[in-house]
């Protein structure tokens, strides 16, 4: 049994290069992407008190679709966009991609609240599928470069 000769050689160290890519790309789309939500990144906290009159407010922009958890030490009236939609100490809800909200809280004690946001934004369909099709073609020409190397050994003992 040879080698690998040369063209064997390069295309393995290309598909190992493509999967490394796509290993890095995965990271980066799901477990990196999801914590950069745009202005606030993952979580943002917050505290009504009488400084601010027991309320605050955040903006929000998805790019994509963006989920929202909001966790307070007491209960608080959630408005968005100036819709009371909760009255409670934990809510979620989701934004559309292309879509922006402002999100209001309110403390109806006179006691200080505090809390905090936690964002995550799922990774959009081009990065999901160009991370699958860096992956598939490190793959597939892993599998190619293999197969004419046993292809060119049966034809060296031939």
């Amino acid at each position: 049994m040879q080698r690998p000769n040369k063209i064997t050689l390069i295309a393995l160290s290309f598909s190992t290069l493509l999967i490394f890519s796509g290993l890095v790309s995965l990271g980066f789309a799901y477990v990196f992407y999801p914590t950069l939500v745009p202005s606030y990144g993952r979580t943002e906290r917050f505290n009504l008190a009488e400084y601010n009159n027991f309320n605050t407010q955040f903006p929000y922009y998805a790019n994509s679709r963006l989920h929202i958890t909001i966790e307070a030490n007491s209960s608080v009236n959630i408005f968005i966009d100036g819709n009371n939609v909760h009255n409670g100490s934990y809510y979620e809800l989701t934004v559309e991609p292309k879509e922006s909200i402002l999100i209001k809280l309110n403390s109806s004690s006179s006691s200080s609240v505090s809390g905090r946001f936690i964002a995550w934004q799922e990774p959009p369909l081009w990065m999901q599928m160009g991370t699958f099709l860096l992956l598939l073609t490190g793959l597939m020409s892993t599998v190619l470069s293999f197969v004419y190397w046993y292809w060119s050994q049966k034809m060296y003992e031939g």
